[in-house]
């Protein structure tokens, strides 16, 4: 008896993440995502805290981390994908009352 390998169908490769048999690069050639056509971010512009989820938030860091969050969020994927999470807010933010 041989020694099974999991591989790619389509590509070949032998590393990484799989999803439905095949590697994560070949599967999202296949799949459509639903993109969000616009994230609005409320931002107050004396202390520069953001609002999430209905609390303000002072960043201690740009406001991409945000970004990136909320587009997350907001993404379509099909039920067998899931996201690696972005860097947690808490993290980077302190929160102020609402």
């Amino acid at each position: 008896m041989g020694i099974k390998a999991k591989f790619c169908p389509v590509c070949g490769k032998e590393k990484g993440k799989f999803v439905d048999k095949v590697c994560v690069d070949c599967y999202f050639k296949t799949v459509e995502i639903e993109v969000p056509k616009s994230i609005i971010l409320q931002a107050c512009p004396i202390c520069d805290s953001i609002r999430v989820k209905g609390f303000w938030i002072k960043a201690s860091e740009d406001h991409e981390s945000f970004l990136v969050q909320a587009i997350v969020e907001k993404l379509k994927l099909p039920a067998e994908v899931e996201l690696e999470a972005p860097h947690a807010l808490h993290s980077h933010a302190s929160a102020i009352s609402p």
